[in-house]
């Protein structure tokens, strides 16, 4: 009897040892890809770090609905306000509910490097964020179980 290549007898069995033929490792290879890929595309609220990036993520991919729910709800509540003033003075022409609309349109980000958490205390967060050749510090807070992101500090009261 002849060994194939992976150099087991023919007929012989290793226990744990898998023999794949090209056709099979290649198939293989591809589910374990896609699959990957699949679970890295999936919103991560659970820690402050994660929430951030999955909202980076959400804008570049022009994911307007994942963006808007990665913001806090006061956030989210001054630009309601803020796009109500706006469809009003416009007379209609621009519409109430354009936020995640917005979002959608694939926002230019800036590259962001590094995110460390800088400090915890029940419901908030700070992070440190790495922008080019700055390091930023961007406020979460933690609402219904999912971190969010709170603009509200770099958002002047109307």
């Amino acid at each position: 009897m002849g060994t194939d290549r992976a150099g087991v007898e023919a007929g012989e069995r290793r226990p744990g040892f898998l023999i794949m033929n090209g056709a099979s490792m290649r198939l293989g290879v591809l589910f374990f890809l896609v699959a990957a890929v699949g679970g890295c595309q999936r919103p991560k609220w659970d820690t402050p770090v994660d929430a951030f990036r999955t909202f980076q993520a959400s804008l570049k991919r022009g994911d307007g609905k994942a963006a808007w729910e990665g913001l806090s709800r006061d956030t989210r509540g001054r630009i309601e306000a803020r796009l109500r003033a706006v469809a009003k003075a416009s007379g209609g022409a621009v519409p109430e509910d354009a936020a995640s609309a917005a979002l959608a349109t694939g926002l230019k980000t800036e590259p962001v490097g590094e995110v460390s958490l800088k400090e915890t205390s029940g419901d908030t967060a700070v992070l440190r964020v790495q922008v080019k050749d700055q390091t930023r510090e961007q406020r979460m807070v933690r609402e219904e179980g999912k971190w969010r992101l709170d603009l509200l500090p770099l958002m002047p009261e109307s």
